[in-house]
């Protein structure tokens, strides 16, 4: 993953791009110990910390492909990057001086999967979940979907509903992270559908809470076991092409 020279383009501002990478590529002996070396000395500690080494396995593929998807974006080497906590505890690019970079990122991971989202100058969240994690999911969304969102969950015939309940998830959990309000945010204060076009749409309970036409959402499966879904807020501005790629092979296009 990271064995490359590195190499920077430009990222359009019409344009948000979405890394994974399986967590296994971070579990290579040879690769290991380069791949900690990329982090910092914080990012180090929370690694050394981990009791389990699957733990410290998936932390460690996120924060390489966090470092590496930035890179290719902008003319910092990987192991420069720094970052500060914004508001909510938020992870944002510490800006310095002579910045000539606009970009936002957001990371998110499961078991067997990280997954990185870059923008330029538009915030971003994304979400990945694994399909087959034992959950309520029936419970889970009475208690924390809206009404609407749990009316359409029940609609699905019952051997899709584990899947769709995913989708749902991740959808939402991009959409607080792309507000960066954190727990804040309440789960059943805004709802999710797809329109006429098969297109993701966000309807809020209030309309002081959002504009709905601001938003933009894409859900996929960018393994046969795993969700992913993103959430641009792109006031004023057309859709953006959201391009999915896999670290070492370029797999997906979504516009």
């Amino acid at each position: 993953m990271i064995s490359r020279p590195h190499t920077c383009t430009t990222l359009s501002r019409h344009q948000a791009v979405v890394w994974f990478a399986r967590t296994h590529y971070a579990a290579q002996p040879t690769g290991c110990s380069v791949s900690i070396g990329l982090l910092d000395d914080e990012e180090q500690r929370r690694y050394q910390a981990f009791r389990f080494s699957a733990d410290a396995e998936l932390y460690l593929a996120a924060h390489m492909l966090l470092r590496t998807t930035l890179s290719r974006y902008a003319n910092v080497p990987p192991a420069d990057w720094r970052f500060v906590r914004g508001g909510h505890g938020r992870p944002e690019i510490a800006t310095e001086p002579g910045t000539r970079h606009g970009l936002r990122f957001n990371l998110s991971h499961t078991r067997g999967l990280a997954a990185c989202a870059v923008t330029d100058r538009v915030a971003v969240g994304v979400d990945v979940e694994q399909l087959d994690r034992p959950v309520g999911y029936q419970a889970l969304a009475d208690r924390w979907f809206s009404r609407q969102e749990a009316r359409q969950l029940r609609a699905f015939p019952v051997h899709q509903q584990r899947a769709r309940f995913f989708e749902f998830w991740t959808l939402k959990e991009a959409y607080i992270k792309a507000c960066g309000g954190g727990l804040s945010i309440p789960l059943d204060g805004f709802s999710l559908a797809r329109d006429a076009r098969g297109q993701w749409q966000i309807e809020f309970a209030s309309p002081q809470d959002g504009v709905s036409a601001d938003w933009q959402f894409a859900c996929l499966r960018p393994t046969s076991e795993h969700c992913l879904a993103v959430a641009i807020h792109r006031p004023g501005q057309p859709d953006l092409q959201i391009d999915v790629r896999e670290e070492c092979e370029r797999v997906a296009i979504h516009a």
